[in-house]
């Protein structure tokens, strides 16, 4: 296979259907047959081989003359420093005795580190010690080996470790098994967890601070020094407050700085991007400085100061320099220099947070920046792409890679089994689709066809939002995407004149609702209550409940503290009133079920409240009873068992979708499933308790249909 077909990233879509007889369905079919599941990964990370650190001994830790070379050329070291042995770990473990260092660098050095190598001693692997049988078989005491990892990556990560108080350390060269394929692509799958779980994570950088100026300037910029707050800012996602350079040629040094910064090699390398992406909120930056720098009392409180390098918080790094670039980009005129000034740093290390809109989804931009950056193996963005994304469907990297499949099908391919939302062109208000949507690359293709239409929410945390907003258990067929969930077919309508006759105000402003907000959602249940009685006990007794946890919620008022099944029909239920309150009218509905006849009137069951809008263009719904329009909704969610930001191995899934019937049910894998259409996002909540899910397709889009190239 030669380089340029093993990676096919720059290629067309055309170009790479070109090159096989099969249709962009068949080879995605195909291709669906080679994915795993996580036990194996699991298992990897209850197994972590890290190592612990031994002052040199050449009576227990000596060497034969053979191993006293590095790949044929002898060591530049004639004493060892340091040996460092194999030691197992449980990293779900949350004993203080387990916390490890897991290091991010480059392995590839750059022009400013020493290329000096071999004074560090690696244990051996042992020959029996076995990943596919850990509990059978134990692992024994290996011979010592000079490292092929350079003498400065372990000095300055050693002195990490002790400034920290961590007699443990995970290095991938050595952690994971580089010799052995199988168990390779075990150890790169569950990198994520990695850096998840390491409640020390760090990055060693290479480019240094190089005068007391630098220093300066890179301390006004971790403390926001160089901007003064400017009231709120609805769409910013970076916090509540808006943000205004008050000296412009003091803000360009800072950009400067931060420019050049990212020109360091570690910030342009797909795995280093998942490592820090992974492990942001704990990660730790050391950053060198030359013999000329001097630290200041004051600078003590931004960086934490071992020999030879500064320790910044990559979290407040990223923060800082997300806002200056907002802030910097408000100025009026820049110049082309400037605008690409802003874009290298973002692209680098803005956090996405202030890069994207409240309503788009994270995935496409986050493909798009693994994309650009480099590896030495082009298959590793396949994993890296599924880690960084929080993807439980997993791709057979090495068998695609030997089974001569095309990277960019299998890239997209993952992120279609994993439930990403893409416009499936059937409907008139699909114009992304429109053209010649083969003549780009997956990655534009990807950007361009996923669903950009999101509702964004009112409340923090609308990316965060959008980032679950995925099908569950995806199956691919020849006629589309089989998923599951509940449909809903709309009834009454509800405006907020009327909420609001109904509200009253029973208790004070709680942790989470305001007393507004509270009123509403009374007013929305005594309408119920008065209007449908019986027909909307499950919503009743929804309401009543969520109204209690808010009240409940106790000292904190963030709502991820409460479980998913909670957190997310209270945070609909405000949404819904609060746009209710802004004009939007609220529409209920009822579980439908397509392959019966339809229940009595007097049996209906209101179990569901959804944002109501009128039809746009391209609408094709028929008119109903009371004026209203008779229309679908399309909800599935996929509660993940409680879990962190920290050890998050999965997104919880939501999705709330505007439908049309595309046509009478198919039949797939013995299911009667219902062929559906997108039409576009919405919110709402739902009670969907005893109710069995129903089987539905979401057809390909439809530039797939007839394409043999």
């Amino acid at each position: 296979m030669s380089s340029r077909t093993e990676d096919d990233l720059g290629d067309t879509l055309a170009e790479i259907l070109s090159r096989k007889t099969t249709s962009i369905v068949d080879q995605l079919l195909d291709i669906q047959k080679y994915t795993i599941g996580e036990p194996k990964v699991r298992r990897f990370i209850r197994k972590l081989e890290c190592f612990k650190l031994e002052p040199f001994d050449p009576d227990k830790h000596g060497i034969s003359p053979t191993k006293k070379q590095i790949n044929g050329i002898p060591a530049l070291c004639s004493k060892p420093e340091v040996a460092l042995r194999r030691c197992p770990v449980d990293a779900y473990d949350s004993d203080p005795e387990n916390d490890y260092v897991a290091i991010s660098y480059t392995w590839k050095r750059c022009e400013s580190e020493e290329h000096a190598q071999g004074s560090y001693l690696i244990e051996d692997r042992p020959e029996e010690y076995d990943l596919s049988n850990l509990r059978s078989k134990r692992p024994r005491q290996g011979q010592f080996q000079p490292s092929t990892v350079r003498d400065c990556v372990f000095r300055r990560v050693l002195g990490f470790m002790q400034h920290r108080g961590v007699d443990l350390l995970w290095i991938d060269a050595y952690s994971v098994n580089q010799g052995n394929d199988n168990e390779k692509q075990i150890g790169v799958q569950a990198m994520h967890l990695v850096y998840s779980y390491s409640k020390h994570p760090v990055a060693l950088l290479a480019r240094p601070i190089e005068s007391n100026r630098e220093l300066e300037v890179l301390f006004e910029i971790m403390n926001g020094l160089i901007l003064r707050e400017e009231g709120s800012k609805v769409l910013s996602e970076v916090g509540t407050t808006s943000y205004k350079v008050f000296c412009r040629q003091k803000a360009w040094k800072a950009m400067q700085l931060l420019e050049s910064m990212t020109k360091d090699r570690w910030w342009t390398r797909a795995w280093t991007f998942q490592e820090n992406y992974r492990g942001l909120r704990t990660m730790t930056l050391l950053i060198p400085y030359t013999q000329e720098v001097s630290l200041q009392a004051r600078h003590q409180q931004s960086f934490e100061r071992i020999e030879g390098d500064l320790c910044v918080r990559s979290w407040t790094l990223l923060t800082e320099a997300t806002k200056l670039c907002q802030a910097y980009r408000d100025l009026n005129p820049l110049h082309e220099g400037e605008k690409k000034t802003i874009d290298g740093i973002l692209s680098a290390m803005g956090k996405y947070a202030g890069r994207l809109r409240k309503d788009e989804p994270m995935y496409p931009t986050i493909i798009s920046d693994i994309a650009k950056r480099g590896t030495e193996f082009p298959w590793d963005r396949l994993d890296i792409i599924a880690n960084t994304c929080w993807y439980p469907v997993s791709l057979n990297t090495l068998a695609l890679r030997k089974s001569n499949f095309s990277l960019s099908l299998s890239i997209l391919a993952q992120c279609l089994l994993n439930g990403e939302v893409m416009v499936d062109g059937h409907t008139e208000s699909d114009a992304t689709l429109d053209g010649k949507p083969f003549d780009c690359t997956v990655i534009d293709f990807i950007y361009k066809c996923s669903l950009r239409r999101y509702i964004s929410l009112r409340t923090k945390g609308s990316l965060t939002y959008n980032r679950g907003c995925r099908y569950p258990n995806v199956t691919f067929r020849r006629e589309g995407l089989q998923t599951w969930g509940h449909l809903w077919k709309l009834g009454p309508i509800l405006d907020y004149q009327t909420i609001c006759s109904y509200s009253v105000s029973d208790k004070p402003e709680d942790r989470w609702l305001s007393q507004t907000e509270r009123r509403d959602l009374i007013g929305l249940r005594n309408v119920l209550n008065d209007r449908y009685g019986r027909e909307a006990e499950r919503l009743l007794n929804q309401l009543d409940e969520l109204l209690d946890i808010a009240f409940d919620m106790g000292e904190s008022k963030d709502i991820k503290s409460l479980p998913f099944k909670l957190e997310h029909p209270l945070r609909m239920a405000t949404e819904l009133v609060t746009r209710a309150r802004e004009g939007s009218k609220l529409r209920l509905a009822e579980l439908w079920d397509p392959h019966a006849s339809g229940s009595p009137p007097n049996r209906r069951k209101y179990r569901a409240v959804f944002l109501h809008e009128d039809e746009g263009p391209g609408g094709r719904a028929q008119s109903g009873p009371c004026g209203a329009t008779e229309a679908y909704i399309f909800t599935a969610l996929d509660y993940v068992p409680p879990q962190t930001e920290k050890n998050r191995v999965d997104n919880n899934r939501h999705v709330s979708m505007k439908v049309e019937v595309a046509g009478s049910a198919l039949v797939l894998a013995k299911e009667p499933t219902t062929p559906l259409l997108i039409k576009g996002w919405t919110l709402g909540f739902c009670d969907f308790t005893y109710c069995e899910r129903e089987s539905v397709l979401f057809r390909w889009p439809r530039v797939f249909e007839d394409v043999y190239i």
